[in-house]
């Protein structure tokens, strides 16, 4: 999985809002693709998770192999109805609430057609072995969100035997489950499972290849504590006026009650 201070998070396809914006969310999503040179409607289709049938349907279109570079294709996508939609799977799945909101948001800003560089898909950021192993579409809303609350379940449950065999706190438990859930298990372990460690590593290397003094599982940890904060200010305090635009809100700029935050986050 990746998120978006990975520099490779780019968009499948042209997908437009109603604004014209390539950069839609859950909950202003795209609502049409611009077809790309090399497109085929079956693949676009399986990107969009509908049917051939249903788009050659919305699109008036008699023969799906004659599409053309260029084309807008109508089209409508799952919509996130509440900032609370996914707490259902995380009840499920034993996860704090705002668990998935936040890590969504993470990954990839929202974009439930977001695609980095290596591989990764969705609004989850899922990459296709993980969504395999899931059985899940990462393009489908519901499926990606119980994929990835299984993934950081699994990652989270690691980490806590890990520290009980080490004989450790578990103060940091929830951090390194983010750290494997976003850069990678096996490259997490290789680096002790260390955060200041990881953090240090991928600065240097970051530097090194001209992409800024920058950690992503730093910023990737960042970015979900500014929108658990904003998940549970909204949800526990849905009267608060100050709240009203996600870009101007900063880590701790609404602090919350200890209790509010997930146990090793910090």
């Amino acid at each position: 999985m990746t998120g978006l201070l990975d520099s490779g998070v780019d968009y499948v396809g042209g997908l437009l809002d109603r604004a014209g914006s390539s950069m839609g969310n859950l909950f202003n999503p795209p609502e049409q693709y611009k077809v790309q040179k090399g497109d085929s409607l079956y693949g676009i289709s399986k990107t969009l998770g509908v049917s051939v049938e249903e788009l050659a349907k919305i699109n008036s279109i008699k023969d799906p192999s004659k599409i053309r570079a260029g084309q807008m294709l109508n089209w409508k996508t799952q919509k996130m109805s509440s900032i609370d939609e996914f707490s259902y799977i995380e009840d499920e799945a034993g996860l704090p609430r705002g668990t998935l909101y936040a890590l969504m948001m993470a990954e990839s800003s929202g974009n439930p057609f977001a695609k980095s560089k290596k591989g990764a898909e969705g609004a989850f950021q899922l990459m296709p072995d993980t969504a395999e192993d899931r059985n899940a579409n990462p393009y489908n809303l519901h499926e990606s969100a119980k994929a990835a609350a299984k993934e950081l379940k699994y990652q989270l449950a690691s980490h806590k035997r890990q520290t009980d065999k080490d004989g450790g706190d578990h103060k940091q438990d929830f951090a390194k489950a983010l750290a494997s859930y976003n850069w990678g298990h096996g490259k997490v372990r290789r680096l002790g499972v260390d955060l200041g460690r990881i953090d240090r590593y991928q600065r240097k290397e970051n530097l090194k290849e001209g992409k800024g003094d920058r950690s992503e599982t730093t910023g990737h940890r960042q970015n979900f504590t500014k929108f658990w904060e904003d998940y549970h200010n909204k949800t526990q305090q849905p009267a608060n006026p100050m709240i009203r635009d996600l870009r101007n809100i900063k880590v701790g700029m609404y602090p919350l009650p200890k209790e509010y935050y997930p146990q090793g986050l910090f």
